[in-house]
């Protein structure tokens, strides 16, 4: 661990400005592990540019197209949701206000490239940012390239497993090709970049496993927001086979829905009995902590409900989507991976495998990481 007075310095690049609770959770987690390893750290103020302008924009813009009348539509139910919305982004700012932030704010490879922060070490992950469409130079550490100091990746996610044409598989590799320090944070994103950078890549855990339940729980708080028993729900792009998922869980466990919202539109697809919105990461986490169950389809949904092993149903809504079934193998959770209906495994989840197997993960991720970051004796 560094000394008081001679502490390094890490720059942090990361999914950290979206209103999204898990990219907020994960990059929170990371932060604070850097931190408690005796580093001094920054994130990045770092924004891809067209990502920037959707968080400032509340209204899309409507040409004389096709696709008008929905994004007339899509502008009408947002200005009912107007406050709704400026709460939640209040939620998540109160969120981050102990977050240690570059003094200069990116906006777009040109900035960060021509003016490239200087570190000790420079960490890049977790969540989607190394995904084959989304990845960009600055999250692949690129601006550093001409600086001598190491590159180290902390469990990104390439979140596919579909084909990848060429063109983007080279664009990947001469990105990649800088990083010192390579994991990922699934097995299959690992095997793939294993394959195409021809390297050794390690698999290591969601940075929100750095920190054991009983962190995670003093922070969700101690009082319920929500009294009684009930099923958390939180779901990503809703449709009828999920809502039929919902109806029927509610039906067999006699069990009030609880559903967080980012919009009326997820509200009104989908069943519940209370709606909660204007939400930031600390409400989620307690809603989580105080349920009997949960129903997800989000990756850190069904994170969540194993730190706080709840019983958990998710909903996998993409067959090329690998990081929630990778992860209950790893944790050792069968069979609570639901596509329908027809497909629910009503037996309570079993955590018992759960303590064993995420202490095994967790050393190796923990070694990975500190072996990256210089720390001897580990």
């Amino acid at each position: 661990m560094p000394e008081e007075n001679t502490k390094k310095r890490i720059g942090l690049i990361t999914q950290s400005n979206l209103i999204n609770f898990g990219s907020d959770l994960q990059a929170y987690s990371l932060f604070k592990y850097l931190q408690e390893l005796g580093f001094d750290v920054e994130i990045i103020d770092y924004w891809i540019k067209d990502l920037l302008d959707i968080y400032n924009r509340k209204y899309v813009p409507v040409k004389f197209e096709a696709k008008a009348p929905l994004r007339i539509a899509r502008n009408i139910v947002t200005f009912f949701n107007s406050k709704n919305y400026d709460k939640m982004k209040n939620s998540f700012a109160d969120f981050r206000k102990d977050w240690i932030f570059s003094r200069q704010r990116y906006v777009g490879e040109e900035a960060i490239e021509q003016n490239p922060p200087k570190y000790d070490f420079y960490v890049t992950g977790s969540d989607c940012i190394w995904h084959p469409e989304y990845l960009v130079p600055a999250r692949a550490l690129h601006f550093a390239k001409n600086i001598n100091s190491p590159k180290i990746s902390y469990a990104p996610s390439v979140s596919f497993s579909g084909e990848i044409s060429y063109e983007k598989k080279e664009y990947m590799k001469g990105l990649l090709s800088n990083i010192d320090f390579l994991s990922c944070r699934e097995k299959a994103g690992a095997e793939f970049l294993q394959n195409l950078l021809k390297r050794d890549v390690q698999t290591v855990l969601d940075p929100v496993f750095l920190h054991d339940k009983n962190w995670w729980a003093d922070i969700a708080g101690e009082e319920p927001i929500i009294e009684g028993d009930y099923i958390f729900s939180y779901v990503i792009h809703p449709d009828k086979n999920i809502k039929n998922i919902i109806r029927h869980l509610r039906k067999i466990f006699n069990l009030p829905v609880v559903l967080v919202v980012f919009d009326l539109k997820t509200a009104f697809l989908l069943p519940h009995d209370k709606v909660v919105k204007s939400i930031g990461p600390k409400e989620f986490l307690n809603l989580i902590r105080h349920a009997k169950r949960s129903v997800v389809s989000s990756f850190h949904g069904a994170a969540f409900s194993a730190i706080f092993k709840k019983d958990c149903y998710f909903i996998r809504h993409s067959p090329t989507d690998t990081r929630t079934p990778d992860l209950h193998s790893r944790l050792g959770i069968k069979n609570k991976i639901i596509y329908d209906i027809d497909g629910i495994n009503m037996e309570e989840t079993d955590y018992s495998q759960t303590d064993a197997l995420l202490a095994r993960e967790l050393a190796s991720s923990e070694k990975y990481l500190k072996n990256a970051l210089g720390i001897k004796n580990v």
